[in-house]
């Protein structure tokens, strides 16, 4: 049997109550949005649209008209993926990319009329799909898992990413004598 969320009761015992909790939690999360990218990924496909291309327009459209480096920093990820996905939604004429009045060198995010159309018929039925998963918890359950979330949310945001894993020194293997 799979230990819960990978967590097996000697690795369990080494962490601790506090420590086994907090890594199950962010196995739990990683699960979830596995899943839920699934979902979401299934609900866009006959429209050829993926989660990660919605997550941007979601971001244009409540940012109004923010750069790349903007829309990368809300989604945790690079500039030049950001770049990858307007390229498509460009192609499909939700987005187009514009100059900064300011500063010619940021290049910002517009949503156009179509990604308005295209969202306002949809997000009824994508939401109610979504939410659904959700119905077992009551609304205090559900300010508190998202009050937590953010609080950690907020934490990844603010500290930089951590550095590479250290190599670990290469094992040497005993010798069997002379080779011949």
């Amino acid at each position: 049997m799979v230990a819960p969320l990978g967590v097996d009761a000697d690795e369990a015992a080494r962490l601790g109550r506090t420590r086994t909790a907090q890594l199950r939690l962010v196995r739990a999360v990683l699960v979830l949005a596995g899943h839920l990218r699934t979902r979401i990924d299934a609900q866009l496909a006959a429209d050829g649209l993926t989660t990660q291309q919605a997550a941007v327009m979601t971001i244009v459209r409540s940012a109004g008209r923010p750069s790349f480096r903007e829309v990368a920093e809300a989604l945790g990820t690079s500039p030049q993926n950001v770049r990858q996905l307007v390229e498509v939604l460009v192609r499909k004429g939700f987005a187009r990319v514009m100059d900064d009045t300011e500063d010619r060198r940021v290049k910002r995010l517009v949503a156009t009329a179509k990604n308005a159309r295209y969202w306002a018929a949809r997000d009824d039925r994508d939401h109610e799909a979504l939410l659904a998963l959700l119905d077992d918890l009551s609304t205090a359950e559900t300010e508190q898992a998202l009050e937590a979330l953010v609080r950690v949310l907020d934490r990844a945001r603010a500290r930089p990413d951590p550095p590479p894993p250290r190599r670990r020194p290469a094992v040497r293997r005993a010798s069997r004598g002379p080779s011949r």
